[in-house]
């Protein structure tokens, strides 16, 4: 929580300055308190003075806790939130999956009297991994387009395998930029905002769907008929703008001998699908047979309505919602509260960023899901791709028919 700035919401003085008191002592982070919800909800409303995070308790005169993150899910706001509370358990649960419903960044909850450890967890809860353990080199724009001209923008492949049977019913292509002596790829998130400034953006992607598609079709060489694997590629909301868009998919696709059917067009929800032109494209690359996914679910803008009113096929849960699920209740009920949100949609579920044995023994146990994840398979070139599928074949023991 270092550098983090902060909101108490308690009706509690004492409760508040006791909490305050405790997060200024042991982390370096900026603390307010708020002694009722709307006041709270002015401050946090205020698109000039953004939280990061708010410690809510529940039970408040006025506008309570509940009536809080209700607004604050309209508002939609992007900040954490951890629930503080002296109610039953029952009571928490049922706030914690209300919380979920209204599209809120829930953290975790915490019980009174607060100590400590309760704040270490919360902590741990913010700077959990991301499933990113490769390079972090920033590129410059000239750098990136050079990396463009020499065919060092490529495509890394990891798989996606079914939670019960483990056997493999996807890849995820994610965009890599190999450097001269640098032995790790660099991944988007330090290439993006180099690319948009260059302007290339949409180039480095086209370069990647492209190469996608050609290394795809040996991957899905390997499997029958009988079991079909998809690829799935991001695509950011902006592009959804332009109305060319779905015939530019198609055309790069089936250059390779790809149908739309076979591929999953992942879509962040990072920022909001809201106007008219967006919607439009979204619809027609639906009717093209693209699968359409949400990526990152969980961090991001999209409320349940337009998950049910909008044309996505998939909803893929991100890591920071499964981070030590084994052990963490609840994780386990939101995790649960959005599977049944999925099924109601009629949505596959794919839940990304598994890391540990444990995160996946206990998703195992769920039905219905797909997994990916580090702990399966790290993001490879398509070679290596092809040398860990046969060993992971041999490993689960699932020799599919057509299998080379």
């Amino acid at each position: 929580m270092n550098g983090l700035k902060i909101m108490v919401v308690d009706d509690s003085k004492t409760c508040a300055g006791f909490l305050a008191e405790i997060l200024q002592y042991h982390y370096d982070c900026d603390v307010s308190i708020c002694l009722d919800g709307f006041s709270a909800f002015q401050k946090l409303s205020d698109p000039s003075c953004f939280f990061d995070l708010v410690f809510l308790d529940l039970h408040m005169p006025g506008m309570d806790g509940l009536e809080l993150m209700q607004l604050l899910g309209k508002y939609r706001y992007r900040g954490a939130v951890v629930l503080v509370s002296q109610l039953e358990q029952r009571l928490i649960d049922l706030s914690a999956q209300l919380a979920v419903s209204m599209r809120l960044r829930l953290l975790t909850t915490i019980s009174k009297p607060i100590d400590e450890q309760s704040l270490a967890r919360v902590n741990e809860k913010l700077c959990c991994p991301t499933g990113s353990h490769e390079s972090q080199v920033l590129l410059s724009d000239d750098e990136l387009k050079l990396a463009l001209d020499t065919d060092n923008v490529v495509p890394y492949f990891q798989a996606q395998i079914d939670a019960q049977t483990q056997r493999i019913i996807g890849f995820e292509a994610l965009a890599r930029v190999k450097v001269p002596g640098n032995s790790q790829a660099i991944t988007p998130d330090y290439v993006l905002s180099t690319a948009q400034t260059a302007q290339i953006l949409k180039t480095v992607d086209m370069t990647i769907y492209r190469k996608a598609a050609h290394g795809f079709v040996k991957l899905s060489g390997y499997f029958s008929k009988k079991y079909p694997v998809q690829l799935s590629v991001n695509l950011l909301p902006e592009y959804l703008k332009d109305s060319s868009l779905p015939g530019q998919l198609v055309r790069c696709f089936s250059e390779e001998g790809i149908s739309p059917t076979q591929v999953c067009l992942e879509i962040t929800e990072r920022t909001a699908i809201d106007s008219p032109e967006q919607l439009n494209t979204l619809n027609r690359l639906r009717i093209s047979g693209f699968m359409l996914a949400i990526d990152d679910f969980g961090t991001g803008f999209t409320n349940i309505k337009q998950l049910r009113d909008y044309p996505f096929t998939e909803m893929k849960i991100d890591r920071s919602l499964i981070y030590e699920i084994d052990k963490d209740p609840l994780a386990q009920t939101i995790v649960r509260s959005l599977l049944s949100i999925a099924r109601s949609a009629k949505l596959k579920v794919v839940i990304e960023g598994v890391e540990t044995a444990e995160e996946m023994a206990f998703l195992s146990e769920l039905h219905g899901i797909s997994l990916q994840g580090y702990l399966v398979n790290r993001p490879q070139e398509m070679q290596e791709q092809k040398r860990w599928m046969h060993d992971w074949m041999k490993a689960v023991n699932h020799h599919q028919p057509g299998w080379a």
